[in-house]
């Protein structure tokens, strides 16, 4: 069984898309757990109006943040895999069939993540949305040695199974692994910044490998001109502030004394990459990807 957690918050919206996401896939010995982390939306009306016994729902009775949320669920899990997602994403039809068919693929060695293309898509509404990740074939993520940041390619298609460094937020854990590192550490801000990351690295201290299926995909909602909804900060100006403060934490904890010279260039960074990402035309930047930049 595959057991896939999902926090929300305030989201019901998006929370319906990700539900059916995971209704239609193709492998069916799943169980979703809903972690309402104390929002205004009826989420448990709507989960009961399903009728479906894998759909089980828990709630927060205060806001508790992302990592307790994820961790809530663990908890509550009976699958051998856990699946994490945030309430703004959705899946495609053979998502968890591959999990499975990728961790066979591995079964002699020490797999502790398996993650698959992350797509960026902007929501003009429901059923209508724009696509805004740019596509290649090298997949090659990393944790820059110089700020301690995370470089991401996880929306190319190497066509092919491979290992990679690190994982990003949306992957699917064996539970005896994520169980052996203590789960998602809830030394973050309520958004949690860098919880996936403190998970990566844990894992890895404990000689685990990570897995890239590119014939997984999963969609991400970009929505950060929102507000007051969603478990993660949904404003730029909330994520950009739990961004500058969940990072020294996250290098104090990996990087040590380190975090001196790190965090400050990181800081510095931080205007040009918000100018990159928010500011430069797509066009542009498909561009200076095709030089090589």
């Amino acid at each position: 069984m595959i057991s896939i957690v999902v926090p929300t918050y305030n989201r019901l919206r998006y929370l319906r898309r990700l539900i059916a996401s995971v209704i239609n896939q193709t492998y069916t010995d799943w169980e979703l757990i809903v972690v309402d982390d104390s929002d205004i939306d009826d989420v448990q009306s709507y989960c009961e109006s399903l009728e479906n016994e894998r759909i089980r729902y828990i709630r927060n009775k205060v806001r508790r943040g992302v990592s307790c949320a994820r961790n809530l669920g663990i908890a509550h899990s009976r699958g051998e895999y856990i699946l994490s997602l945030d309430d703004d994403t959705y899946l495609n039809d053979t998502f968890l069939e591959e999990i499975l068919k990728t961790s066979s693929l591995y079964i002699d060695e020490k797999i502790g993540a398996i993650c698959g293309r992350l797509i960026l898509v902007k929501p003009h509404e429901l059923g209508r949305e724009e696509v805004l990740s740019r596509f290649g074939t090298r997949v090659n993520p990393c944790i820059s040695p110089l700020n301690g940041d995370v470089i991401s390619s996880f929306t190319n298609n190497p066509g092919k199974t491979i290992k990679v460094p690190i994982f990003h937020a949306f992957s699917a854990f064996p539970k005896k692994a994520i169980q052996e590192v203590g789960c998602y550490s809830q030394g973050y801000s309520l958004s949690g910044f860098r919880e996936e990351t403190d998970l990566c690295l844990k894992l890895e201290n404990k000689g685990y490998k990570f897995v890239f299926n590119p014939k997984m995909i999963v969609y991400h909602a970009d929505h950060y001109k929102e507000s007051g909804s969603g478990v993660r900060a949904t404003s730029l100006i909330r994520y950009e502030k739990n961004r500058l403060r969940d990072h020294p934490v996250f290098l104090r904890k990996f990087f040590g004394a380190r975090v001196v010279y790190m965090y400050p260039f990181f800081v510095m960074m931080s205007p040009i990459r918000m100018f990159f990402d928010y500011c430069v035309p797509r066009e542009t930047k498909d561009k200076l990807k095709k030089l090589g930049l």
